[in-house]
This record gives structure tokens, C-alpha cells and sequence, in this order.
């Protein structure tokens, strides 16, 4: 989900600055990506190993709520994204209306 996030910020920073970006800014996107999700896995081992795997699944326990240190991260992500795509959407309208001016007043 952070790489999808990282696709979302890369994505609408490309569009406001209209593919004029100079410098990469991968190592910061990988440092993100993967030590978010590295961070939030550490911290739940640690408070509450026995949350990882049920006697038949492995997957999240729904003990004591456990099963929300995935699903808050996991909402907010998507909410993020849905809000970096309106962002995007917008961009790309302006720039198709100014284009539209521009080839209107050369007439």
C-alpha cells in the first residue's frame, strides 16, 4: 500500500510540475515503502506477538483489536490516494482548458 501511495505523490508531482522534474527522489520513495510498513510490523511484534496467526489462519488476530494495526494504515492510504487522484484530475482538467484557451486566441 505505501508504494501505491508513492505512485500517487510521484504521479501528482509530475503533473503539477509538468514532467519538468530533475532530481530522483527513489531512495526516499524505498526508505518509505518499506520502513513504514517495517516500523508498524516491529512495533505490534513487540507489544503483541501472539497477534500474528490464529490456530487456523495466518493472517491478523481480531483479538483486542489487533486486526486494526492493518486496517487503519490501510484506510488512510486509500483515502490519501483518492485524494492525490481528485488532485491529479484537477491538474490535468486545468491544463486541458488552458490548451483550449491557447489554440482558441491563436485563431
Amino acid at each position: 500500500f505505501c508504494w501505491m501511495f508513492v505512485d500517487a505523490i510521484e504521479l501528482s508531482l509530475i503533473l503539477y510540475h509538468i514532467f519538468k522534474i530533475e532530481q530522483s527522489r527513489i531512495v526516499i520513495y524505498y526508505l518509505y515503502s518499506y520502513g513504514i510498513p517495517l516500523i508498524i510490523v516491529m512495533i505490534t511484534a513487540i507489544l503483541f506477538l501472539q497477534g500474528y496467526g490464529t490456530a487456523k489462519y495466518c493472517w491478523l488476530t481480531q483479538a483486542q483489536g489487533f486486526i486494526w494495526i492493518f486496517g487503519v494504515p490501510f484506510l488512510i492510504l486509500i483515502i490519501t490516494n483518492i485524494t492525490f487522484l481528485i488532485i491529479s484530475m484537477c491538474i490535468i482538467n486545468k491544463h486541458g482548458n488552458n490548451e483550449k484557451q491557447v489554440r482558441n486566441k491563436s485563431r
